[in-house]
């Protein structure tokens, strides 16, 4: 006879693999889930700032020409300075 599968097997669906299911049941059932994702998400969004720097830069030349400095144009989406 066949081995008798695990109750946990039973119950593993292509649906129960969905991964906004998952998320939802996983932050729903662990604390040690939560606290890694929101470690994760806070070091994922740590982005050097030339990238938006140089945006600065093109969106000023093209919108009031070279000729003038990118001066009092805000950075979007910033939160903090990584280093404090």
């Amino acid at each position: 006879a066949p081995p008798m599968p695990h109750p946990a097997e039973e119950r593993i669906t292509p649906e129960a693999l969905n991964p906004a299911k998952l998320n939802t049941r996983l932050r729903a059932d662990s604390a040690s889930f939560n606290a890694l994702m929101t470690k994760a998400a806070k070091l994922a969004n740590i982005q050097p700032p030339s990238g938006a720097i140089a945006g600065i830069y093109a969106k000023v030349d093209n919108d009031r020409g070279v000729w003038h400095a990118p001066a009092n144009v805000g950075v979007a989406s910033v939160n903090q300075p990584m280093v404090h």
